[in-house]
């Protein structure tokens, strides 16, 4: 290596330090961290899975994640009053009456080939 090619790649160094702002100086397990925090609160937003039917009360309402092996349903109650509520499957049988408290939230799971046919208000 020549003295000229050392002496450019030091000033290209330098300068690329000058110009880059100080977040582009961090690790990336500083990034990853930012990631997981920003997953963690999508999975809390009620934007999380897709709609399912809801057949008895129009104040519950339900959304699923319904890819890989384990499926996932999340059930929300707006009512002012406790309302039970069952998970109605394909290929599989159906979940237990389940109360859920006003305001409250409850998520259960199912594995594969079981399919959520829909949620209804039950006793």
């Amino acid at each position: 290596m020549s003295r000229r090619s050392a002496v450019f790649g030091i000033s290209l160094a330098l300068a690329l330090t000058a110009v880059l702002p100080a977040s582009a100086h961090a690790s990336a397990p500083s990034t990853r961290q930012a990631t997981a925090e920003t997953e963690t609160v999508r999975a809390n937003d009620w934007s999380w899975g897709k709609k399912v039917k809801v057949t008895g009360s129009s104040c519950v309402k339900a959304r699923a994640k319904t890819s890989g092996y384990k499926d996932e349903l999340r059930v929300r109650n707006y009512c002012k009053t406790s309302r039970k509520v069952q998970v109605v499957l394909d290929h599989a049988g159906d979940s237990y009456c389940t109360k859920v408290k006003p305001s409250r939230e409850w998520t259960t799971n199912w594995s594969w080939p079981a399919n959520i046919n829909r949620v209804r208000k039950c006793g």
